[in-house]
């Protein structure tokens, strides 16, 4: 008897392919508008002919990421700056620096691509000491070559963070305190957990910013719920901290959702580093691996396959109920755990759920975990928590929407296909056909 058995009696809905229509700011010509915002910024001013300008980029999946980096090389340059590149992703690529290196280069940024040199050391220096308001007096780390330069500007993606709500989330406060830290800072960040870590990751910027008068600014990019840019904004150095919490909360009204906030099963298809720091955004599936509370609610969630682009990273699989062995055998276990154990006790991120052997055995026992009463299935299908334009739904969640204008049948529902050895027969290829 094969563990099959233990899914044979669940039956899986057939699925409609379905748009969901968002209103959304858009950028159009990103290039331009990273540009014409750092021109209008004051910052030039502050640039003398020949100087060093360190710009740090980070490690998430930004769109037109190559695009942005290029055209903020290209203004420093063309004003007489000698710019370069170095990475400001905390622990992230194994924690080293040739693994920072290979990272910006699947996120489409070289040496090439931005017309300028990448410099990347793991080690970071001293730049003084903040106290933690909580009794405990923090060393501050700032990466080696951007503390010895002339100046420093940063790219900052600012969203909502996956583990805790606060003034500050995700955005230039933690680039500052964490990503231009490398693993040092990480580790000094996260070690007293989500209960301390938004108030210690302010006055690690603070102290930063104080303590590197060469700090000229940050890039600010806010993506809408298509992933696309939404805005580009030059922040000079006086309003990093106000911008940064000004601009969160309109990313905040930037988030996609699920069509419904509850659901028996959700089925995602990748996970990744280069989709959200736990690979999955638990802002849509409701899965916190904190104390925090959700209105979503997923009673089964199974998750198909690992992005190339996370370089075997699967930092927050803990949230998923169910995975294949084709994710699992994409796991760098050495890098998730070197990601994953900056912060103790935040272990559950990188806890193994169990491992079925296929799309079906992972599907199925999602369904079967959520549905306990077996009603007509509420089960939704998504490429990724990014990707929410377009879902595969079940008959019983196409009769929920129906009446939702922002969503479009594009077919109606079909018997989900598998192959001989019971993955997916559409290769997560679905998502290109509609």
């Amino acid at each position: 008897m094969g563990i099959e058995v233990v899914w044979r009696d669940v039956s899986l809905p057939p699925l409609a392919k379905v748009r969901r229509r968002f209103d959304v700011d858009v950028v159009d010509d990103v290039a331009a508008a990273v540009r014409a915002t750092m021109d209008g910024s004051g910052i030039a001013d502050r640039i003398p002919r020949g100087a060093t300008v360190a710009v740090g980029v980070g490690s998430r999946g930004i769109t037109h990421l190559p695009d942005i980096v290029a055209a903020v090389i290209g203004w420093f340059a063309g004003r007489g700056a000698r710019p370069f590149i170095f990475p400001a992703m905390g622990s992230h690529g194994g924690a080293t620096a040739e693994g920072q290196v290979a990272l910006l280069a699947s996120l489409g940024v070289t040496g090439e691509s931005a017309g300028c040199a990448i410099r990347s050391d793991i080690d970071a220096v001293s730049v003084g000491r903040c106290d933690s308001g909580i009794g405990k007096v923090l060393d501050v780390h700032f990466d080696r070559h951007a503390a010895a330069a002339d100046a420093v500007f940063l790219l900052a993606r600012i969203k909502p963070h996956p583990g805790f709500v606060a003034r500050h989330e995700s955005g230039i406060c933690k680039m500052l305190a964490i990503g231009c830290g490398k693993h040092l800072a990480a580790l000094t960040c996260h070690r007293l957990g989500y209960a301390h870590f938004p108030r210690i990751m302010v006055r690690m910027a603070e102290a930063v910013i104080e303590r590197l008068p060469g700090i000229v600014g940050a890039l600010a990019i806010v993506e809408n719920a298509l992933h696309d840019t939404a805005l580009v904004e030059c922040v000079p150095r006086e309003r990093l901290i106000a911008r940064d919490a000004a601009l969160l909360e309109y990313a905040r009204s930037c988030m996609p959702d699920l069509p419904l906030g509850t659901l028996h099963a959700l089925v995602i298809d990748y996970m990744g580093k280069d989709i959200a720091g736990p690979g999955m955004d638990p802002n849509v599936t409701g899965r916190f691996l904190t104390d925090r509370t959700s209105e979503v609610d997923v009673g089964g969630l199974a998750v198909l396959n690992l992005t190339d682009g996370s370089h075997g990273n699967a930092n927050g699989m803990g949230a998923a109920d169910f995975l294949t062995r084709r994710l699992y055998d994409r796991i760098d276990f050495e890098t998730t755990y070197l990601n994953g154990l900056s912060d103790p006790a935040a272990i559950k991120d990188i806890s193994m759920p169990p491992v079925m052997p296929h799309d079906r055995g992972a599907m199925s026992m999602a369904l079967r975990k959520g549905n306990v009463l077996d009603d007509p299935p509420l089960l939704v299908r998504i490429r990724d928590t990014l990707s929410l334009d377009r879902l595969l739904v079940s008959p019983a969640v196409l009769e929920r929407i129906a009446d939702d204008p922002a969503c479009t049948v594009v077919e109606e529902p079909r018997p989900v296909a598998f192959d001989a050895h019971g993955n997916l027969a559409d290769r997560y290829a679905v998502w290109d056909t509609f």
